[in-house]
């Protein structure tokens, strides 16, 4: 290959990794297929909203073969604070009209030479609406670094600084709204709300600036009774992010005594996932994820794409009843 060829291709590259191709990419959250099971990896609201501590640790790896591909690990945990039962009220005399909420959230994505770290902290606040309905509202507030493994780059002639590698970063935010019963769930998020900018000009000659879009999710959920034994949990997701295209997930799930759960999931993008989860026991549950790419997608189609994670429930309080039963 032609030096001056070889330079193109690898600036180019460098372009489409930080996301600043005139924002021709500006998918730039990691992707999630068992936010199912985690629904605050997207919506800060849903902190505080179950009747334990939560802690959850998943780890993905995306379109499995292909060279460079995108690899996230996340660490969630959320809680309460008071005494709080859930959406089923009557269990107690004490449960509180309204409580406070706590969240943090960890999230590594690495995508060929570019990393980035993600860091927030969240609050909520759920008030209580009716005997079983619940309202909370949420926000977080973080940390985005990005950080560029020059020894992961080769590079001749074109722009020795990349060579070296760097790190930027900066303030990042999300809000959120959550409603909920025993019965169902509805959301609606948007992450990234400051739209800050990072600059790269020291770095990569031309180079624009990296502006963080915002990213507006929409969410439901429902329960549905068939016997004593078993449900089903269809769900959906909306996903939007300018000027990319909207993206629609439709879900369906059917579980077992709470114990053990099958699910799929549809993407308008072209991707079908498959997903389980097994019940440990009233603290722990693990849940593992496939999804197939097809259709529009042909650079990746035909590579799959792996997701396991962990849910520990640290301090249940007798019987766990909360929404995330159903997630």
């Amino acid at each position: 290959m032609k030096i001056g060829t070889q330079h193109l291709l690898q600036k180019l590259v460098i372009l489409i990794c930080m996301g600043i191709a005139k924002n021709l990419f500006a998918q730039q959250r990691a992707q999630y297929s068992q936010y199912m099971t985690n629904n605050y990896l997207l919506n800060p609201a849903v902190a505080g909203t179950t009747d334990h501590y939560d802690v959850r640790l998943g780890y993905r790896t995306q379109w499995t073969g292909m060279e460079d591909a995108p690899r996230t690990f996340y660490l969630t945990g959320q809680l309460h604070l008071g005494k709080h039962i859930g959406p089923y009220a009557g269990r107690s005399r004490h449960e509180p009209q309204n409580h406070h909420g706590l969240g943090i959230m960890l999230v590594n994505d690495v995508t060929g030479p570019l990393r980035r770290t993600s860091t927030y902290l969240t609050y909520s606040y759920v008030m209580k609406l009716t005997k079983t309905l619940k309202l909370s509202v949420g926000a977080n507030i973080g940390y985005q670094q990005l950080i560029l493994d020059g020894s992961k780059v080769i590079m001749k002639t074109y722009n020795s600084n990349v060579s070296n590698g760097f790190t930027a970063g900066t303030m990042d935010g999300a809000l959120g709204v959550w409603l909920y019963d025993k019965k169902w769930y509805a959301g609606a998020s948007v992450q990234q709300i400051f739209q800050n900018k990072v600059f790269f000009n020291d770095y990569v000659a031309g180079a624009e600036a990296y502006k963080f879009t915002n990213h507006y999710f929409l969410t439901g959920g429902l329960k549905i009774d068939l016997n004593q034994d078993w449900y089903l949990l269809p769900s959906f997701m909306v996903k939007y992010a300018h000027p990319a295209p909207t993206s629609i997930d439709i879900n369906c799930k059917t579980r077992w005594r709470n114990l053990v759960w099958l699910g799929t999931s549809y993407r308008t993008n072209g991707s079908v996932v498959m997903i389980g989860g097994l019940t440990i026991s009233n603290r722990m549950e693990v849940f593992y994820s496939y999804d197939y790419v097809f259709g529009k997608n042909l650079a990746v189609t035909g590579y799959g794409s792996h997701e396991i994670s962990i849910a520990i429930k640290p301090n249940p309080k007798g019987r766990v009843y909360s929404p995330s039963d159903f997630w």
